[in-house]
């Protein structure tokens, strides 16, 4: 009988430790990513970020059944002052963990997990440049590495809000922007050289830009590269291949021209802006979710490179009136104003995806084939 009740009281006590979310009993402490399993277990998982020594807010909590997958968040608002840069998100507060770049996926785990923000160093190396020594007349205001080709910035160390990037540091030629390398500079205004080829993954967030020129020779502008400042207007060269997503999402945007190089416009891309005017270029083939959104658009022309649009991708305008090339895939609420209107796609398909401009009196009005 004791042996009896002995037993039900370890089932009870292994019960209490599951209900109560005892992890240590069950999980490695040292979790590992790479060898984890992601049992389906139909809970929901809470991701925390940690400032970790930063000053400022770090990004809300995001929470997901395991085994989803979720984009990890940019810091946002994080800094650590001009001798530290944000190098993304790490298992353990020393950052002795795994890192995960902010902006990509991250696998929700089978237990709830705190990612710290990274900060490295910028005096531990990486080729900063002494202000006693400038390069080409650059003062000592950028810090960089050598990348292939030339030098990449990673940082940026003075208080001046209008910058000329300049064309080389250390006799070598700057090819590269770095990820986060402007970020948070409270940056007016921006001009980029021609000798650079990449605009990294928030180059230049959260600033108060109202005035950018991107060099003749840049062919990517990554993602978020100018989320979150106050543009009115930007013309995409013609050496650009990729727009990544977000890449200029949260500005006063009225007026766009993409060069006709672009072969992909990311999601959110241009959302929330102010855009009457886009031209899209000749070389266009997808345009991403909510590619668009948000914006003041009554008409758009879609040229006849463009073979896939995704979901929402000019979504809350004001369009009544849409030139088309023939066979496009088109996902879902394409120009739905609000709600999930599907009627452009039926109508589209009615008139077997043939080439052409449909119209509509009104936002609320049927479309038609003229």
């Amino acid at each position: 009988m004791k042996r009896k009740t002995a037993k039900i009281a370890l089932f009870s006590m292994v019960a209490v430790m599951l209900l109560l979310g005892c992890k240590d009993a069950f999980h490695d402490p040292e979790w590992d990513p790479n060898t984890a399993t992601y049992e389906q277990d139909g809970l929901s998982h809470t991701v925390t970020f940690s400032a970790n020594g930063g000053s400022g807010t770090a990004p809300s909590p995001m929470k997901g059944e395991s085994g989803a997958s979720i984009t990890l968040p940019y810091p946002g608002g994080l800094s650590r002052g001009n001798n530290y840069s944000f190098g993304g998100w790490n298992t353990n507060s020393s950052g002795t963990g795994i890192t995960f770049s902010a902006g990509s996926p991250f696998t929700v785990p089978n237990q709830d997990i705190t990612l710290y923000a990274k900060w490295e160093d910028l005096r531990d190396g990486g080729g900063t440049m002494p202000p006693s020594s400038p390069s080409s007349g650059d003062g000592g205001d950028f810090s960089y590495k050598d990348v292939s080709g030339g030098v990449e910035i990673t940082g940026y160390t003075e208080s001046a809000k209008s910058v000329t990037i300049p064309a080389q540091l250390g006799g070598k030629a700057v090819v590269s922007i770095g990820s986060l390398a402007f970020w948070n500079k409270q940056l007016t205004s921006v001009v980029i050289p021609n000798s650079v080829s990449v605009i990294g993954d928030s180059a230049f967030t959260s600033n108060q830009l109202t005035s950018v020129a991107i060099g003749n020779n840049v062919t990517t502008i990554g993602n978020f590269a100018f989320d979150s400042n106050q543009l009115t207007s930007v013309t995409i060269p013609n050496s650009v291949m990729n727009i990544g997503i977000h890449a200029f999402f949260l500005n006063q945007l009225t007026s766009v021209i993409i060069g006709n190089n672009v072969t992909t416009i990311g999601q959110a891309a241009f959302s929330q802006n102010q855009i009457t005017s886009v031209t899209i270029g000749n070389g266009v083939m997808t345009i991403g979710n909510t590619a668009f959104a948000g914006n003041l658009l009554t008409s758009i022309t879609i040229p006849n490179s463009v073979m896939t649009i995704e979901a929402g991708a000019f979504s809350s305008n004001q369009i009544t009136s849409v030139t088309i090339g023939a066979n496009v895939s088109l996902g879902d609420w394409i120009f739905t104003t609000e709600g999930t209107d599907n009627s452009f796609n039926e109508v589209y398909e009615a008139n077997s995806k043939s080439a052409g401009t449909y119209v509509r009196a009104n936002v609320t009005s049927p479309w038609s084939k003229l």
